[in-house]
Protein backbone atom coordinates (compact mmCIF):
# COMPACT_ATOMS: atom_id res chain seq x y z
CA UNK A 1 0.00 0.00 0.00
CA UNK A 2 1.97 3.13 -0.86
CA UNK A 3 1.95 5.57 2.13
CA UNK A 4 0.59 9.11 1.93
CA UNK A 5 3.30 11.84 2.88
CA UNK A 6 2.55 15.39 4.05
CA UNK A 7 2.30 17.67 1.22
CA UNK A 8 5.51 18.85 -0.75
CA UNK A 9 7.03 21.63 -2.29
CA UNK A 10 7.20 20.90 -6.06
CA UNK A 11 10.83 20.28 -7.39
CA UNK A 12 12.17 22.68 -10.00
CA UNK A 13 12.36 20.56 -13.68
CA UNK A 14 15.40 19.47 -14.69
CA UNK A 15 16.14 19.39 -18.91
CA UNK A 16 19.10 17.42 -20.74
CA UNK A 17 19.81 17.93 -24.29
CA UNK A 18 18.63 15.13 -26.87
CA UNK A 19 15.53 13.13 -25.30
CA UNK A 20 14.67 10.02 -27.60
CA UNK A 21 12.48 10.72 -30.45
CA UNK A 22 8.69 9.99 -28.74
CA UNK A 23 9.37 9.54 -25.37
CA UNK A 24 9.98 12.74 -23.70
CA UNK A 25 12.71 13.42 -21.52
CA UNK A 26 12.72 11.49 -18.05
CA UNK A 27 14.26 14.02 -15.93
CA UNK A 28 11.08 16.08 -16.81
CA UNK A 29 8.83 13.25 -14.95
CA UNK A 30 8.51 15.09 -11.17
CA UNK A 31 8.21 12.70 -8.50
CA UNK A 32 4.83 13.91 -7.49
CA UNK A 33 3.38 13.37 -10.96
CA UNK A 34 4.39 9.42 -10.22
CA UNK A 35 3.43 9.60 -6.57
CA UNK A 36 -0.44 11.00 -8.08
CA UNK A 37 -0.22 8.31 -10.75
CA UNK A 38 0.42 5.33 -8.04
CA UNK A 39 -2.13 6.49 -5.28
CA UNK A 40 -4.60 6.72 -8.27
CA UNK A 41 -4.26 3.39 -9.33
CA UNK A 42 -3.98 1.98 -5.98
CA UNK A 43 -6.99 3.77 -4.17
CA UNK A 44 -9.36 3.29 -7.48
CA UNK A 45 -9.74 6.83 -8.23
CA UNK A 46 -8.91 10.18 -8.20
CA UNK A 47 -10.74 11.30 -5.32
CA UNK A 48 -9.85 8.65 -3.08
CA UNK A 49 -6.22 9.44 -4.45
CA UNK A 50 -6.79 12.97 -3.25
CA UNK A 51 -7.99 12.19 0.16
CA UNK A 52 -4.71 9.67 0.33
CA UNK A 53 -2.43 12.86 -0.79
CA UNK A 54 -3.79 15.53 1.19
CA UNK A 55 -4.39 16.83 -2.19
CA UNK A 56 -7.50 18.75 -4.23
CA UNK A 57 -8.76 16.13 -6.81
CA UNK A 58 -7.75 18.96 -9.54
CA UNK A 59 -3.93 18.72 -8.60
CA UNK A 60 -3.61 14.76 -8.69
CA UNK A 61 -5.25 14.79 -12.02
CA UNK A 62 -3.22 17.74 -13.14
CA UNK A 63 -0.33 15.62 -11.97
CA UNK A 64 -1.50 12.22 -14.59
CA UNK A 65 -2.55 14.39 -17.08
CA UNK A 66 1.35 15.93 -17.19
CA UNK A 67 2.22 12.30 -16.65
CA UNK A 68 0.33 10.96 -19.49
CA UNK A 69 1.25 14.25 -21.96
CA UNK A 70 5.43 13.44 -21.20
CA UNK A 71 4.55 10.14 -21.84
CA UNK A 72 2.45 9.99 -24.78
CA UNK A 73 0.62 7.45 -23.18
CA UNK A 74 -3.00 7.17 -21.92
CA UNK A 75 -2.33 5.89 -18.25
CA UNK A 76 -6.52 5.39 -16.96
CA UNK A 77 -10.01 4.57 -19.02
CA UNK A 78 -11.84 7.61 -17.89
CA UNK A 79 -14.63 6.58 -20.19
CA UNK A 80 -16.60 4.75 -17.07
CA UNK A 81 -16.36 4.37 -13.75
CA UNK A 82 -14.33 3.21 -11.67
CA UNK A 83 -11.37 4.35 -13.14
CA UNK A 84 -9.31 1.74 -14.16
CA UNK A 85 -5.63 1.54 -15.58
CA UNK A 86 -4.97 1.08 -19.38
CA UNK A 87 -2.32 -1.86 -20.76
CA UNK A 88 0.25 1.08 -20.91
CA UNK A 89 -1.05 1.39 -17.36
CA UNK A 90 -0.80 -1.79 -15.88
CA UNK A 91 2.77 -2.09 -17.57
CA UNK A 92 4.54 1.49 -16.18
CA UNK A 93 2.92 1.46 -12.13
CA UNK A 94 5.39 -1.30 -11.15
CA UNK A 95 8.07 0.55 -12.25
CA UNK A 96 6.56 4.20 -10.96
CA UNK A 97 6.46 2.56 -7.71
CA UNK A 98 9.96 1.30 -8.43
CA UNK A 99 11.00 4.95 -8.69
CA UNK A 100 9.79 6.00 -5.78
CA UNK A 101 10.71 3.61 -3.35
CA UNK A 102 14.13 4.28 -5.25
CA UNK A 103 13.68 8.39 -4.38
CA UNK A 104 12.79 7.17 -0.58
CA UNK A 105 15.76 5.08 -0.24
CA UNK A 106 18.12 8.11 -1.60
CA UNK A 107 16.40 10.29 0.70
CA UNK A 108 17.19 7.47 3.77
CA UNK A 109 20.42 6.77 2.66
CA UNK A 110 21.17 10.45 2.34
CA UNK A 111 20.11 10.94 6.27
CA UNK A 112 21.83 7.96 7.29
CA UNK A 113 25.28 9.14 5.48
CA UNK A 114 24.78 13.04 6.91
CA UNK A 115 24.44 11.28 10.85
CA UNK A 116 27.51 8.89 9.95
CA UNK A 117 25.77 5.49 10.28
CA UNK A 118 26.94 4.29 6.87
CA UNK A 119 28.93 5.02 4.36
CA UNK A 120 32.13 4.48 2.23
CA UNK A 121 36.40 4.74 1.93
CA UNK A 122 38.41 3.76 -0.46
CA UNK A 123 41.61 3.23 1.74
CA UNK A 124 45.36 2.70 0.06
CA UNK A 125 48.43 1.08 2.25
CA UNK A 126 51.39 0.71 0.84
CA UNK A 127 52.88 -3.06 0.22
CA UNK A 128 55.11 -2.99 3.11
CA UNK A 129 52.86 -2.11 5.73
CA UNK A 130 49.43 -3.96 4.35
CA UNK A 131 50.06 -7.44 6.11
CA UNK A 132 50.11 -5.95 9.08
CA UNK A 133 48.05 -2.79 9.32
CA UNK A 134 45.06 -4.05 6.71
CA UNK A 135 44.06 -7.20 8.60
CA UNK A 136 44.60 -4.76 12.10
CA UNK A 137 42.16 -1.88 10.44
CA UNK A 138 39.10 -4.08 9.08
CA UNK A 139 39.07 -5.89 12.72
CA UNK A 140 38.60 -2.42 14.55
CA UNK A 141 36.42 -1.28 11.83
CA UNK A 142 34.17 -4.65 12.33
CA UNK A 143 34.11 -3.83 15.73
CA UNK A 144 33.19 -0.30 15.67
CA UNK A 145 31.70 0.93 12.69
CA UNK A 146 30.52 -2.38 10.85
CA UNK A 147 28.49 -0.27 8.36
CA UNK A 148 31.39 1.33 7.07
CA UNK A 149 32.28 -0.37 3.63
CA UNK A 150 36.16 -0.19 2.52
CA UNK A 151 37.49 -0.42 -0.41
CA UNK A 152 41.24 -0.86 0.25
CA UNK A 153 44.28 -0.74 -2.52
CA UNK A 154 47.25 -1.96 -1.86
CA UNK A 155 50.63 -0.63 -4.20
CA UNK A 156 53.33 0.84 -4.24
CA UNK A 157 54.12 4.41 -2.41
CA UNK A 158 54.50 6.42 -5.67
CA UNK A 159 51.11 5.24 -7.09
CA UNK A 160 49.13 5.31 -3.79
CA UNK A 161 49.81 9.02 -3.46
CA UNK A 162 49.22 9.58 -7.67
CA UNK A 163 45.76 7.73 -6.61
CA UNK A 164 45.07 10.41 -3.40
CA UNK A 165 46.09 13.27 -5.32
CA UNK A 166 43.73 12.42 -7.97
CA UNK A 167 41.16 11.45 -5.91
CA UNK A 168 40.82 8.22 -6.36
CA UNK A 169 41.71 7.35 -2.90
CA UNK A 170 40.03 8.94 0.34
CA UNK A 171 42.66 7.84 2.83
CA UNK A 172 46.79 6.59 2.09
CA UNK A 173 48.89 5.09 4.07
CA UNK A 174 52.56 5.53 2.67
CA UNK A 175 55.63 6.47 3.88
CA UNK A 176 56.69 10.24 3.93
CA UNK A 177 60.18 11.96 4.96
CA UNK A 178 60.53 13.31 8.11
CA UNK A 179 61.68 16.56 6.85
CA UNK A 180 59.06 17.30 4.77
CA UNK A 181 60.83 17.36 1.41
CA UNK A 182 58.09 15.32 -0.02
CA UNK A 183 55.08 17.39 1.04
CA UNK A 184 52.74 18.06 -1.65
CA UNK A 185 49.59 20.78 -1.94
CA UNK A 186 46.36 19.80 -0.93
CA UNK A 187 47.55 17.11 0.67
CA UNK A 188 47.61 16.47 4.54
CA UNK A 189 49.58 13.88 7.01
CA UNK A 190 49.63 12.60 10.11
CA UNK A 191 52.46 10.14 11.46
CA UNK A 192 51.57 7.40 12.77
CA UNK A 193 55.08 5.58 13.15
CA UNK A 194 58.55 5.13 12.72
CA UNK A 195 59.58 2.36 10.92
CA UNK A 196 62.58 0.31 11.27
CA UNK A 197 64.62 -0.93 8.91
CA UNK A 198 66.04 -4.41 9.64
CA UNK A 199 69.03 -6.30 8.08
CA UNK A 200 68.11 -10.35 7.93
CA UNK A 201 71.23 -13.30 6.74
CA UNK A 202 71.14 -17.35 6.96
CA UNK A 203 73.54 -19.57 7.26
CA UNK A 204 77.80 -18.70 7.70
CA UNK A 205 76.33 -15.22 6.97
CA UNK A 206 74.53 -14.75 9.62
CA UNK A 207 77.05 -15.94 12.23
CA UNK A 208 79.23 -13.45 11.27
CA UNK A 209 77.23 -9.93 11.53
CA UNK A 210 77.43 -7.90 14.94
CA UNK A 211 74.20 -7.50 17.15
CA UNK A 212 73.76 -4.28 15.07
CA UNK A 213 74.73 -2.91 11.91
CA UNK A 214 74.91 0.54 10.21
CA UNK A 215 74.28 1.53 6.56
CA UNK A 216 77.78 1.68 5.91
CA UNK A 217 79.10 -1.85 6.83
CA UNK A 218 76.73 -3.28 4.24
CA UNK A 219 78.25 -1.41 1.54
CA UNK A 220 80.72 -4.37 -0.58
CA UNK A 221 78.04 -7.28 0.02
CA UNK A 222 75.55 -8.50 -2.01
CA UNK A 223 72.27 -7.12 -1.15
CA UNK A 224 68.42 -8.00 -1.66
CA UNK A 225 66.45 -4.79 -0.54
CA UNK A 226 62.78 -3.87 -0.58
CA UNK A 227 61.74 -1.37 -2.82
CA UNK A 228 61.24 0.77 0.65
CA UNK A 229 64.20 0.08 1.87
CA UNK A 230 66.64 0.61 -1.18
CA UNK A 231 64.75 3.88 -2.16
CA UNK A 232 64.96 4.78 1.46
CA UNK A 233 69.11 3.69 1.57
CA UNK A 234 70.29 5.21 -1.64
CA UNK A 235 72.29 7.89 -0.70
CA UNK A 236 74.24 5.23 1.42
CA UNK A 237 74.21 2.14 -0.54
CA UNK A 238 75.71 2.69 -4.10
CA UNK A 239 73.29 1.13 -6.70
CA UNK A 240 70.60 0.72 -3.87
CA UNK A 241 68.19 3.71 -5.54
CA UNK A 242 68.93 2.20 -9.35
CA UNK A 243 65.55 2.36 -11.41
CA UNK A 244 64.41 -1.15 -12.53
CA UNK A 245 65.22 -4.51 -10.81
CA UNK A 246 68.82 -5.59 -11.23
CA UNK A 247 69.93 -9.43 -11.60
CA UNK A 248 70.93 -11.12 -8.94
CA UNK A 249 73.95 -10.19 -6.53
CA UNK A 250 76.91 -11.35 -7.56
CA UNK A 251 79.84 -13.07 -5.72
CA UNK A 252 82.68 -12.11 -8.17
CA UNK A 253 85.17 -10.16 -6.47
CA UNK A 254 85.95 -7.98 -10.17
CA UNK A 255 82.68 -6.79 -9.84
CA UNK A 256 80.70 -4.36 -7.37
CA UNK A 257 78.12 -6.30 -5.53
CA UNK A 258 74.73 -5.68 -7.50
CA UNK A 259 71.92 -4.86 -5.38
CA UNK A 260 68.30 -6.76 -5.88
CA UNK A 261 65.11 -5.26 -5.47
CA UNK A 262 61.65 -6.50 -5.02
CA UNK A 263 58.85 -5.41 -3.86
CA UNK A 264 58.06 -8.02 -1.17
CA UNK A 265 59.69 -8.88 2.16
CA UNK A 266 58.72 -12.36 1.10
CA UNK A 267 60.97 -12.50 -1.66
CA UNK A 268 63.91 -11.16 -0.26
CA UNK A 269 63.78 -13.60 2.98
CA UNK A 270 64.09 -16.30 0.23
CA UNK A 271 66.25 -15.19 -1.87
CA UNK A 272 68.42 -15.09 1.64
CA UNK A 273 67.68 -18.23 2.39
CA UNK A 274 69.44 -19.41 -1.11
CA UNK A 275 72.64 -17.35 0.19
CA UNK A 276 72.04 -14.79 -2.83
CA UNK A 277 72.95 -12.07 -0.54
CA UNK A 278 71.69 -10.08 2.87
CA UNK A 279 68.39 -8.64 2.82
CA UNK A 280 67.41 -5.12 4.15
CA UNK A 281 63.51 -4.56 4.54
CA UNK A 282 61.51 -2.94 6.92
CA UNK A 283 60.17 -4.20 10.09
CA UNK A 284 56.95 -4.29 9.40
CA UNK A 285 57.07 -5.53 5.95
CA UNK A 286 58.83 -9.24 7.61
CA UNK A 287 55.85 -9.52 10.13
CA UNK A 288 53.98 -11.53 8.07
CA UNK A 289 57.30 -13.66 6.81
CA UNK A 290 58.53 -16.90 8.26
CA UNK A 291 62.21 -15.90 9.43
CA UNK A 292 62.69 -19.40 10.07
CA UNK A 293 66.55 -20.35 9.98
CA UNK A 294 66.92 -16.08 9.27
CA UNK A 295 68.22 -14.19 11.85
CA UNK A 296 67.07 -10.70 11.65
CA UNK A 297 69.42 -7.33 12.80
CA UNK A 298 68.43 -4.04 13.64
CA UNK A 299 70.44 -1.43 11.16
CA UNK A 300 71.60 1.84 13.62
CA UNK A 301 72.66 5.29 12.24
CA UNK A 302 71.10 7.32 9.58
CA UNK A 303 69.03 6.63 7.79
CA UNK A 304 67.75 3.46 9.66
CA UNK A 305 64.15 3.75 9.27
CA UNK A 306 61.54 5.56 7.67
CA UNK A 307 58.24 7.65 9.00
CA UNK A 308 54.90 6.05 7.80
CA UNK A 309 52.10 8.76 8.08
CA UNK A 310 48.42 8.22 7.21
CA UNK A 311 47.12 10.64 3.86
CA UNK A 312 43.95 12.29 2.98
CA UNK A 313 43.22 15.46 0.38
CA UNK A 314 43.21 18.67 2.79
CA UNK A 315 40.12 20.49 0.17
CA UNK A 316 38.13 17.65 0.93
CA UNK A 317 35.58 18.02 3.95
CA UNK A 318 35.91 14.40 6.16
CA UNK A 319 32.59 12.49 6.10
CA UNK A 320 32.03 10.83 9.48
CA UNK A 321 32.35 7.16 7.73
CA UNK A 322 35.91 8.56 6.77
CA UNK A 323 36.79 9.79 10.53
CA UNK A 324 35.77 6.35 11.59
CA UNK A 325 38.22 4.73 9.44
CA UNK A 326 40.94 7.25 9.91
CA UNK A 327 40.23 6.43 13.92
CA UNK A 328 40.84 2.47 13.13
CA UNK A 329 43.93 2.56 11.30
CA UNK A 330 45.67 4.16 13.93
CA UNK A 331 44.12 2.17 16.18
CA UNK A 332 45.42 -0.18 14.21
CA UNK A 333 49.19 1.10 14.31
CA UNK A 334 49.37 1.37 17.57
CA UNK A 335 51.41 -2.45 17.95
CA UNK A 336 53.39 -0.84 15.91
CA UNK A 337 54.13 2.36 17.12
CA UNK A 338 54.87 1.20 20.75
CA UNK A 339 57.38 -1.54 18.96
CA UNK A 340 59.36 1.37 17.49
CA UNK A 341 60.89 2.26 20.57
CA UNK A 342 62.35 -1.00 21.67
CA UNK A 343 65.91 -1.56 21.55
CA UNK A 344 68.15 -4.58 20.89
CA UNK A 345 66.80 -7.28 18.75
CA UNK A 346 63.95 -6.32 16.15
CA UNK A 347 61.14 -7.11 18.17
CA UNK A 348 58.11 -7.58 16.15
CA UNK A 349 54.33 -6.67 17.32
CA UNK A 350 52.38 -9.65 18.19
CA UNK A 351 50.25 -11.23 15.31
Amino acid sequence: MFEAGPPQTPCRTVRTAGPAEGIGDPLEYRTEWLRSFVAVAEHGGFSAAAAALYRSQSRVSAHVAALEKALHVKLFDRTLPPTVLTPEGRELLPLAGMVLRQTRRITETAAEVRRGRRGEVRLGICTGAAPFLLPRTLMWLRRVRPDVRVETAEDTTAALRSQLREGRLDLAVVPVSGDGEDAEPLLGWSRLWREQFVVVAAGDVATELPARLSPAELRGRPLVMTDDAADALAGVLPGAGRAGRASLPSHDPGRPPAVLRTPQAQTVVALVRLGCGVGVADLLALHATDLTDVTSVRLTGTPTHREMALGRRTDRADSPALRAVARCVRLAALPAAAAQSRSGAPSFPAR
